[in-house]
């Protein structure tokens, strides 16, 4: 009925059983980790983006509003004339 053979193979099943679980709970791991690196990665690059496109905007609205104090000193200028 179920000798030392039956102890033997049921201890390999589990060992098997054990490494494949080891095996696919440390790829999961992996795959979890690889994952938030990359979304902390893209988190900090967009914050970097935005940040350049809000320094970019001031520029321009910076230049778009010496452009009319020029137009209207001009302006100003010019009728004065």
């Amino acid at each position: 009925m179920g000798g030392p053979d039956r102890y033997r193979h049921d201890g390999r099943v589990q060992d098997t059983v054990a490494v494949a679980l080891i095996t696919s709970l440390s790829t999961l791991a992996a795959a979890a980790l690889t994952g938030l690196v990359g979304a902390l990665s893209i988190r900090r690059q967009l914050a970097h983006q935005l940040t350049v496109a809000r320094q970019e905007s001031a520029e321009r609205r910076a230049t778009r509003r010496d452009e009319l104090r020029r137009a209207s000193y001009v302006g100003l200028m010019s009728a004065c004339d």
